[in-house]
């Protein structure tokens, strides 16, 4: 196997361009009018511009899908003019195979959309200009004013093809946090790409082809107002109001369709138009079983744990969910019960006077005692498994019977109940006495996405007797034989890495990283020889003699960083490697274009860390993602005390999403 560290062939020219012509004037005023930034407030920012009359503008996915659930965005027009415009829109399309956006404002506009250009005659060293809000409102210069909108002009520095098809444009022009969305303009006033990442120091930016716009609005636009949906109401029957924005003509005639949950067990309902709007009611999920619940209660001077079925209560004069309530305490004679609902304002969950009533009674499984809860002073309640948080739909349009147009989305569940919490699983405090009463045999969270949760690596997680825990200080290894370690999680979508380790020898061994991708993977190789190098394996691809980059070899007490983040949108992949200072690493295609490798002893689907011949000491190795998209498997939560001498070493995954807050 040998690596690749680019797809494509760059092509340079030698001559300047055919459109080495100052941008005109008004080729600038079109794009200024028609760029806007993308506020989300508290959420951060990025830019958009106007590509149809009809008030649809273009951004990044990654820019509005931190946006609350059924809210709109605040697009600002002319910004830091005398005529600054704040319009709302909502999004009404997130594209699944790029990350692209489309948002629809209702607000009459009297702005020309920018010309999508064909982009055939793009070039290395073609000049363009990127228009954007760079670091959002950080550029401001006061009031309630947002900031002037910045013009970075630059070159064409490559073309990135997959198989001869463009798939990425490489510029030098200056892109930071905040122009995410911004178009990609020639001089002639035409926009080729939509900017969407960058490598920070490098001045390597990209962009995605304007193509892919096109294919966005070459079909009528399908969307769905999704209301604010708790989890407590998932399958209890709501309004949903749809849209079509006709970008292409509509037959008369059409239906649109609506389909809630997976393939396999979606639920189809057809939409009513009247006044010429199309609305639905439904269930979006069939009444599934009650939750399983972990409460935790204090009564008296015990402490009891046990499992119960999520059942009606009341509490203040109402009637809810046992699972809507997170906790309860007793403060001499107050007593407050905090509520699984939050409240964006105040920024705090809801919590109010009183204690619950109507609550289970446990009885022994050995004698006749009970214990009521009712008499609690503290209660402490956290589902096992909340089962899927966002419910998938997909939207139709169909004449005589034929798709002609579809869309995809998922409705976000709000105020779900809390979460198996870690210190509840791995706690071994209280009495003997609450063992009496039913709880659980086996204590572990089936599959799910958490935010936080520190894990315990037991014996079984290694595949030799290499590894092993060092007084605290991390995980060690020795040279020989050569071992894996695997981390408890399956990444489902983005994912970085960071790990430290500090070599035992001078310029001997490899440690390997492996990399899941998709339905694929790779290995990132370090090799802390005399002759140093890092490459990416990536399981059979040819290489073309940038694959690797030189490291210093491994100096004995010397500590390295590794930095690493992968990336996927639809079939799209980037890996992006830092070994300490040494130049990256970074590699773009297809996940069809990784082959399957046979791994020894590795689950193909997990994040593991190997060594070859190496002797280490592994001191951090943290696991992120960017949209907490990290599911941890049922078989590594298993109810083993921190302290248990079947430990080989802690190590902590943090999931919640690292960025600075704008596009």
């Amino acid at each position: 196997m040998v690596a690749l560290f680019l797809i494509g062939t760059v092509h340079w020219c030698a001559a300047a361009s055919a459109d080495e012509g100052d941008f005109s004037p008004a080729a600038v005023k079109r794009g200024k009018e028609a760029t806007v930034m993308v506020d989300l407030g508290k959420n951060g920012s990025g830019t958009g511009f106007l590509v149809h009359a009809s008030g649809i503008f273009v951004t990044n996915r990654h820019v509005v899908e931190r946006a609350p659930a059924g809210k709109p965005v605040t697009l600002v027009l002319n910004s830091g003019e005398e005529t600054q415009r704040r319009v709302p829109a909502r999004v009404i399309l997130l594209s699944e195979d790029e990350d692209l956006a489309l948002l629809k404002t209702d607000e009459p506009l009297k702005i020309e959309p920018l010309r999508l250009a064909d982009g055939a005659a793009l070039a290395e060293l073609s000049r363009i200009a990127v228009l954007g809000y760079p670091f959002g409102k950080m550029l401001a210069t006061g009031g309630d004013q947002s900031p002037a909108i910045s013009i970075n002009a630059g070159r064409v520095s490559a073309l990135r093809k997959d198989g001869g098809v463009l798939e990425r444009i490489q510029l030098d022009a200056a892109t930071n946090p905040g122009n995410s969305g911004g178009p990609v303009m020639t001089a002639d006033g035409g926009v080729v790409g939509v900017v969407v990442s960058s490598i920070r120091g490098a001045n390597v930016n990209f962009a995605i082809p304007v193509r892919h716009v096109k294919k966005l609005i070459a079909q009528p636009v399908l969307s769905m107002r999704v209301p604010e949906m708790p989890f407590s109401k998932r399958a209890e029957v709501q309004e949903f109001e749809l849209e079509i924005v006709p970008t292409t003509p509509v037959a008369e005639g059409s239906e649109l369709v609506v389909h809630f949950g997976e393939a396999a067990k979606r639920r189809s309902f057809t939409a009513e138009k009247k006044d010429g709007k199309y609305r639905i009611k439904a269930a979006p999920l069939e009444p599934s079983p009650p939750l399983h619940l972990w409460l935790t209660a204090q009564v008296g001077v015990l402490r009891f744990r046990a499992n119960v079925n999520d059942c009606p209560v009341k509490i203040g004069g109402k009637t809810v969910q046992l699972s809507e309530i997170r906790n309860m305490v007793t403060e001499g004679k107050i007593v407050k019960t905090t509520l699984g609902r939050f409240d964006e304002e105040r920024g705090q969950f809801e919590v109010v006077d009183g204690r619950p009533t109507e609550l289970p009674t446990l009885q022994s499984q050995i004698n006749d005692a009970t214990v009521d809860f009712e008499k609690a002073t503290s209660l402490n309640i956290s589902a096992y498994d909340l089962g899927t948080l966002n419910i998938p739909y997909e939207l139709e349009l169909k004449t005589k019977g034929r798709v002609v147009a579809s869309a995809r989305g998922r409705i976000p569940l709000t105020n779900p109940p809390a979460g198996l919490q870690q210190d509840e699983r791995n706690s071994s405090s209280g009495m003997n006495f609450g063992r009496m009463f039913r709880r659980s045999r086996s204590m572990g969270a089936p599959d799910q996405e958490l935010d936080l949760l520190t894990i315990y690596f037991l014996k079984d997680d290694v595949k030799s007797g290499t590894w092993e825990r060092n007084k605290g200080k991390g995980l060690e290894t020795k040279a020989v034989p050569a071992a894996w370690c695997e981390s408890p999680v399956i990444p489902s979508r983005d994912y970085d890495l960071e790990l430290e380790f500090v070599p035992s020898r001078n310029a001997e061994g490899e440690l390997l990283i492996h990399l899941p991708i998709g339905r694929t993977h790779a290995m990132l190789r370090l090799n802390g020889s005399a002759k140093g190098f890092a490459k990416l394996d990536l399981a059979g691809q040819t290489q073309d003699g940038s694959g690797e980059v030189t490291i210093p070899p491994f100096e004995k007490g010397k500590e390295l960083g590794v930095n690493v983040s992968v990336a996927t949108q639809g079939e799209n992949v980037r890996i992006f490697a830092q070994v300490g200072e040494a130049a990256p690493l970074m590699w773009m295609g297809k996940l069809k274009n990784l082959a399957e490798p046979k791994l020894a002893n590795i689950a193909a689907d997990r994040v593991a860390i190997g060594h070859a011949g190496l002797a280490m000491l592994l001191k951090t190795f943290t696991i992120s993602a960017p949209d907490g998209s990290l599911r941890v498997l049922r078989e590594w939560l298993s109810d083993h005390h921190p302290d248990s001498p079947q430990l080989v070493a802690a190590w902590e995954l943090n999931y919640p999403w690292t960025g600075d807050g704008e596009g």
